[in-house]
């Protein structure tokens, strides 16, 4: 199980393996003072045939305060991320149910690979792997 302590080290340790973007405002009206919006988590990750990807595993806004940019401010941090580390492209997971999230991201120029290419995502859970590797 994932801890806090795995959580420090896998994003701010000597090596980390993730970033998170906070969106968060200090200055404003008192309701909104010293209040996080949401986050978006990212690593990156490496496609032989088409170089550098970033890779956003999460990307949460609260409900309250839906509406007010933040989201666009947040995806265009991500933008700059992406250009500054010379990524091709960013890839993310919708769950299916996400509709309204689905098309706001559609209308921005993002394409949905399960319809397009046919991709599928698999996933192998630990218990699987120590068992293969123990294997050979």
């Amino acid at each position: 199980m994932l801890t806090e302590k795995d959580l420090l080290e896998d994003g701010f340790g000597k090596h980390p393996v993730h970033h998170c973007l906070v969106a968060e405002v200090s200055k404003g009206p008192a309701l909104w003072k010293d209040t996080a919006f949401g986050f978006a988590s990212d690593c990156f990750t490496y496609d032989p045939w088409i170089g550098r990807l970033l890779c956003l595993e999460d990307f949460f806004e609260r409900s309250d305060y839906r509406s007010l940019g933040i989201g666009s401010e947040t995806l265009k941090t991500l933008n700059q991320v992406v250009e500054k580390c010379r990524c091709s492209s960013m890839h993310f997971l919708r769950a299916e149910w996400n509709e309204p999230s689905s098309s706001s991201t559609k209308k921005r120029g993002a394409s949905d690979l399960s319809s397009k290419e046919g991709w599928r995502l698999f996933k192998i859970d630990k218990e699987c792997l120590l068992k293969m590797a123990a294997e050979e």
